[in-house]
């Protein structure tokens, strides 16, 4: 048997696409229909959220730090008028 943890209680409405990012350390998923990209950092217990505009599809990091989120409207890139 297995013991699984919850590790951030996020509540999210459809949450997906868990992501490891092993350089950054982080995890990184969607809340599809509460529009967000959420970043959990378990060794310092951070959480960052960024809030979209639509209902966001999928989304990729790069070894720069960006990032992109696909949504209903279009692709962007975070941070912009997303």
């Amino acid at each position: 048997m297995i013991d699984v943890e919850v590790a951030v209680a996020a509540h999210a409405t459809i949450g997906e696409s868990p992501t490891w990012s092993a350089s950054e350390r982080a995890l990184y998923w969607i809340d599809i229909k509460k529009p967000a990209l959420h970043q959990y950092i378990p060794e310092s217990e951070a959480l960052r959220t960024w809030p979209l505009k639509s209902d966001v599809g999928a989304f990729a990091c790069f070894e720069d730090d960006s990032a992109i989120v696909t949504m209903r409207t279009g692709l962007y890139p975070l941070g912009s008028s997303a």
